[in-house]
Order: C-alpha cells, then sequence, then structure tokens
C-alpha cells in the first residue's frame, strides 16, 4: 500500500484545486461570452477572436493540471481500482488513537480509490486539530444512502482551514458527495455503496422500459398521422396534392409537438423538483442554483411552446373571423415573453378586419410571427406590430407585418427556415421551434411569408391575407 503523507496539502494537490477552480472559472467565461455572442445588436460588427482565446485558455489549463497533479489525485489518469472500502475500518488505520464513534445500522461502506480517500480522511482529522499525541473524536454514522463522517473543527487560522476545506470539498464532489460545515464541526458525506449498483440496474431497466412504451405510442400516433391525411387505415399513401401535403405537414407537426410536449412535461416537473432540493442544500444565490433556475425558465417556455400547437383543431372548419382580434389575443398571450425580454410592442391597427378562416390555425401563426420578433430583438429594444388593408383592384386583401431587431435575412433563406433546412442561428435569430410553427400554420392557410425592410434597415415579416 503506497504511504500516505503527513503534511498538509502538498504542492501537487495545491496545483490540482487550482486547475479545478480554473477549469469552473473557463466554463462560466465561456457560457457568458456565448450569451454575449446570441444578443449582439448587429451582426455587422466582427465580436473579437474570443472563441480561440478561450480554447488556448482551456488547453492550457488542461496541459497544467497534467503536470501538477499525481496519479492519485488526477481523475483521468489514476490507475488506481475503484473498490468497497469500510470507512470504519479505514479510520482505524488512519487516526489509531482518536476516539471513534460509530453507530449501529446499514453499514458504511463506500465505492472509491483507497489511497484518496485515506488522504482526505486524514486531512479531516487533521482539521480537528489532532495528532498522534492528542486524540480527537471521530464519529461515524449512516444517514438514508449518506455515509457521514464528523470532526470538531480545530483552532488554527481560517486561511489554512478554509484552504484545506475547498480542497475536501473537490475530492468529495469527485467521490459524488460533499463537505458541509454545521456549528463546530466539519462533515464529510460520501455515497453509501451498499445496494447501489442493484439500484442503479433498476433503475436502467425502468427508463428503459418507459423508453420502448414512448416509442411504440409515437409509432402508433405517427401512423394514425398519416393514415387520416392519406385516407387509408392501414398503410399511409401518397399525397397526391400539394393542399394535402401542406394539410398533412401541418397535422404531423402538431401531433409531433403534443408527444413532445408530454415528455418535456415530466422532464421539467423532475428538474423542479431537483432544484428544490438543490437549493436546501446549496442556498437559492449559488450558481449551480441561479443556472439551473435559467434553464428551468426556458424548458418552461418551450414546453408551453409544444402545448401551444398541440391545441391547434387540423379538422376545424373555415369560418368568419376578426382579425383585429386574434391579433389582440396573441399580443396579449405574448406579452409576459416580451416584459421577461424586456422587449416593447407597439400595436398599429387601422380599420376592421373580418376574414373567412380556421381561427386556431391562423392564432398560430400570428403568435409564432410575434414570438420570433420578440426573440430576435435584443433587450430594451422594440417590436412594431401592424395591421392594414392591402386591396388589389381585383380582391380584397389584409396585411400583418411585425418589425423586429434582428439582423436581416437574406430572401434565399427564408424558405429553409420554415422547412427546418437552415439553422436560424446561423443568421443571428433564434428559436427553430417558431420558424417550424410559422411555416406549417402558414402552409396550412395557403399563404405565404413574405420579407420586407424599413427605411432604418430593421427586417420584418408579413402575412397578407386575401
Amino acid at each position: 500500500m503506497p504511504d500516505v503523507t503527513e503534511d498538509r496539502l502538498t504542492r501537487q494537490e495545491l496545483g490540482w484545486l487550482l486547475m479545478q477552480e480554473a477549469k469552473g472559472t473557463a466554463r462560466a467565461l465561456r457560457q457568458e461570452v456565448g450569451q454575449l455572442q446570441v444578443t449582439q445588436e448587429r451582426m455587422s460588427e466582427k465580436p473579437p477572436p474570443v472563441e480561440s482565446m478561450l480554447d488556448a485558455l482551456d488547453g492550457a489549463i488542461e496541459m497544467m493540471s497534467v503536470l501538477e497533479a499525481p496519479a492519485s489525485i488526477a481523475p483521468a489518469h489514476s490507475k488506481e481500482r475503484r473498490v468497497r472500502i469500510d470507512i470504519a475500518t479505514l479510520l482505524f488505520d488512519v487516526a489509531p488513537n482518536a476516539k471513534l464513534g460509530i453507530e449501529p445500522g446499514a453499514g458504511t461502506e463506500v465505492f472509491g480509490v483507497e489511497l484518496e480517500l485515506r488522504r482526505v480522511l486524514d486531512l479531516l482529522v487533521k482539521q480537528s486539530g489532532a495528532d498522534g499525541n492528542s486524540p480527537s473524536t471521530i464519529n461515524v454514522h449512516r444517514e438514508t444512502d449518506w455515509v457521514v463522517i464528523s470532526v470538531g473543527l480545530g483552532p488554527e487560522g481560517m486561511a489554512t482551514r478554509d484552504l484545506e476545506h475547498r480542497w475536501l470539498n473537490r475530492m468529495a464532489m469527485r467521490n459524488g458527495g460533499r463537505v458541509e460545515i454545521t456549528g463546530n464541526e466539519t462533515k464529510l458525506f460520501l455515497p453509501a455503496d451498499a445496494e447501489s449498483g442493484q439500484q442503479e440496474i433498476q433503475q436502467l431497466r425502468k427508463e428503459l422500459e418507459q423508453a420502448q412504451q414512448l416509442g411504440a405510442v409515437y409509432a402508433k400516433e405517427l401512423a394514425e398521422a398519416f393514415a387520416f391525411t392519406s385516407g387509408d387505415s392501414t398503410l399511409p399513401g401518397p399525397v397526391t396534392t400539394a393542399v394535402q401535403a401542406d394539410e398533412a405537414r401541418l397535422r404531423l407537426f402538431v401531433v409531433s409537438s403534443n408527444m413532445l410536449g408530454r415528455s418535456l412535461r415530466q422532464t421539467t416537473e423532475g428538474l423542479r423538483g431537483d432544484i428544490t432540493r438543490l437549493t436546501r442544500v446549496l442556498g437559492e444565490n449559488h450558481e449551480v442554483v441561479a443556472s439551473l433556475l435559467a434553464r428551468q425558465v426556458a424548458y418552461g417556455e418551450l414546453v408551453s411552446d409544444l402545448d401551444r400547437i398541440a391545441k391547434v383543431n387540423c379538422d376545424e372548419p373555415s369560418k368568419p373571423v376578426d382579425l383585429a382580434e386574434l391579433l389582440r389575443e396573441a399580443i396579449n398571450s405574448a406579452d409576459g415573453r416580451a416584459q421577461r425580454q424586456e422587449v416593447t410592442l407597439t400595436v398599429r391597427v387601422s380599420g376592421s378586419f373580418t376574414l373567412t378562416t380556421r381561427p386556431t390555425v391562423m392564432a398560430l401563426a400570428i403568435r409564432s410571427l410575434l414570438d420570433l420578433a420578440i426573440q430576435s430583438t435584443p433587450r430594451r429594444g422594440p417590436v412594431a406590430i401592424e395591421l392594414r388593408r392591402d386591396d388589389t383592384p381585383d380582391a380584397k386583401r389584409y396585411c400583418l407585418e411585425v418589425t423586429d431587431g434582428g439582423p436581416q435575412i437574406p430572401d434565399a433563406a427564408l424558405a429553409g427556415l420554415l422547412q427546418g433546412t437552415v439553422d436560424p442561428s446561423s443568421l443571428g435569430r433564434p428559436s427553430a421551434l417558431s420558424w417550424l410553427a410559422l411555416g406549417a400554420s402558414a402552409m396550412g392557410l395557403g399563404i405565404g411569408p413574405a420579407l420586407g425592410g424599413s427605411p432604418d434597415q430593421r427586417s420584418s415579416i408579413r402575412l397578407t391575407f386575401g
């Protein structure tokens, strides 16, 4: 068995700790730079080559981590085997003069590398101020799925204690645990090994069964959608006209959104529960909690978008509707998203507008157009919405035009955006889902979105109804 150093943190251990914290800082910096690039107001301004600098920083950190960390500390290069280890037995060896209190229960075995755990326990005992001639009290007990090792805080200076506490916390995180300071005690939580393998296998089997059931539901609903559009109750037949093709695309889009919405709703609800439990441990102001809360909001908006698409009635008949009223309802429902983005909506409606159309499909087209404008506009920017008459000598027509603050869209890219073959982020535009919703609903109504431009070079998209 290799010897464990009797010193405080060694040079290699300090180097490894600093590398871990540098990696976390570089990762956070890369995320912030990515967010800044997405929210740039004008794509004409060439951003500085920050990505290449971050790549070089990551490479330097990785190389320094390899050079500084020994085999027993660097996880990527450790050759030690992970085995089941009894923490109580290991403590008898690490601190033979300590007073060891063990609560009988479900066991104190964990799964890890013995040399690493020996070093962690050795430093944990030294934090209590104990040495070979001054025995300390160490308590080991089981709390549900955790093995908890508790030692008293020693009288040493806070600078040294804080540094060692950070190193212990990093090592505990590597082993799936954590370190807490409660009152005058330091507690090390390590995941218990008892039946963990069996629990993981049972969980994987349950997830596999759920995936199989979900796949069967997907296949059934897609088959029903194809069969309905083809008029054949057994196998989907070929679509014979462009109108049937547009209707089939809308129906398939609605069915797929319904299935995806149900699946993501379960994930979002599970994420909400995880954040609640994590908040109790880390606190509301922790950066990990804040990051997860932002993701929860994004997932919630995505589920809401999918639910809105799923409510479209593909079988509804056309009937006279007040287009201005549909627009007002869509603006009211999109106002919350506009406020979160700090985007101002200005509306101009001139005249009365009565149109014979399919209400839910038209509502989806209008809301998708508004969502695209809100998500493409920088914070505190304006979105102009105008509904006007656009009559021709042969027909009475209405035009809905929405002008946003996003980058200009090339005419050749519009069809690809609506069909999902062009990545909106390549043009500085977010949300592929809203593009697909606009394309499917517009095709279902038999209309085609068109691009426009304003005198101040802002981008606009318009829908013409007749």
